[in-house]
């Protein structure tokens, strides 16, 4: 597993410090149909980000850091942007998908190194180092390739063709989102979001779980998290595939809040959740914003975190038997040669 546990390093490594910026869309191919973008820098400047960073991340990575003698607590803490997406929905070993990573110079060298060290470590290990097309592609373990290149984003993929596509369309030679305005279309939010998803045609049976009605009647959804003001911000916009398809979702929205409501009326926690849940709707979006408040987010993060408290072993139950009473205990009996004995004793006795 150590080529896993260097992989997940290598994508912390390579992040640029500089300001990530909004999500370039240009450097997405055009058939993409589900997209992730991180801000770290954005991320980073909450309490939620602080807490995930220093300690979730940074305790996690430290075990990383002495197996491959590079300080990635560093540089987590450099973490600019992250941008993954993927053409197709497919689960399990057949997933797919590429990583994008903008990053300076400086930390795509600190990459470059970590990488010649391990290929220096051994020359038979896992991380492979190969020319194509004038540019230098790496593999981990014949699974995952990534390659570095001067102004251009790190690419990280488990298929080569996927990265050669990428190489068109930053090269200008494909298209991408930007420009047939995949994506598009939702309603205007603000900077203070440091994650946003977004997907398009998922509405198929076996993509969506039944129980998820809202996003089955959907034909493209964006999901947004950020933190303002001492409160967690949850923006989830749906396209409905017709005005009446949008209205039916915003009905089920409404009423799943409504049962939220009446549901758990002791849970103080839900119900402050449920109140502060708006839901709007246009012809074509739907759209539910959801806030709650960081310091109970924490509290509940840090609950399920924390490692488990070992379980003390159970006593074990000693049987004890009763002591028998006197009048309980018969006499015990004589052997027959003793008896005999004494027999021949008596006899003796009275013949003298």
């Amino acid at each position: 597993m150590k080529h896993v546990i260097f992989l997940c390093a290598a994508m912390l490594a390579c992040h640029s410090p500089v300001k990530a910026g909004p999500l370039i869309k240009e450097q997405i191919p055009a058939d993409a149909k589900w997209l992730l973008h991180l801000d770290g820098d954005n991320l980073r400047g909450t309490k939620l980000g602080d807490y995930l960073f220093n300690q979730v991340l940074g305790k996690q990575l430290a075990g990383a850091g002495e197996q491959f003698h590079f300080d990635f607590s560093n540089v987590l803490q450099k973490v600019g942007s992250l941008t993954a997406y993927g053409t197709d929905f497919k689960k399990g070993p057949e997933a797919n998908g590429v990583l994008l990573i903008n990053s300076d110079g400086e930390t795509r060298k600190a990459l470059q190194g970590l990488l010649a060290a391990q290929l220096l470590a051994d020359t038979n290990g896992p991380v492979k180092k190969m020319e194509q097309d004038s540019r230098t592609l790496y593999s981990i373990a014949n699974e995952i390739f990534l390659t570095l290149e001067a102004d251009r984003p790190v690419i990280v993929s488990k298929s080569r063709s996927e990265i050669d596509r990428v190489h068109e369309v930053l090269a200008g030679k494909g298209p991408s989102v930007a420009a047939n305005k995949t994506f598009s279309g939702y309603p205007t939010m603000s900077n203070g979001f440091f994650f946003i998803g977004v997907a398009e045609g998922f509405s198929a049976p076996d993509i969506i779980p039944p129980q998820a009605k809202a996003l089955q009647m959907a034909d493209g959804g964006r999901l947004a998290l950020g933190e303002s003001a001492d409160r967690l911000s949850l923006n989830l916009s749906l396209r409905g595939k017709s005005a009446e398809v949008t209205k039916q979702i915003q009905q089920v929205l409404e009423g799943m809040v409504a049962l939220i409501s009446l549901g758990q009326p002791e849970n103080e926690d839900l119900m402050q959740l449920a109140r502060s849940t708006k839901v709007s709707s246009t012809p074509e979006i739907v759209t539910l914003m959801m806030e709650f408040p960081v310091a109970k987010a924490l509290a509940m993060l840090n609950e399920h975190t924390k490692p488990a408290e070992p379980k003390k072993p159970k006593a074990r139950h000693v049987r004890r038997i009763p002591k028998p009473k006197e009048e309980d205990v018969e006499p015990a009996k004589e052997s027959a040669p003793a008896k005999a004995a004494d027999q021949q004793n008596a006899t003796e006795k009275k013949a003298e």
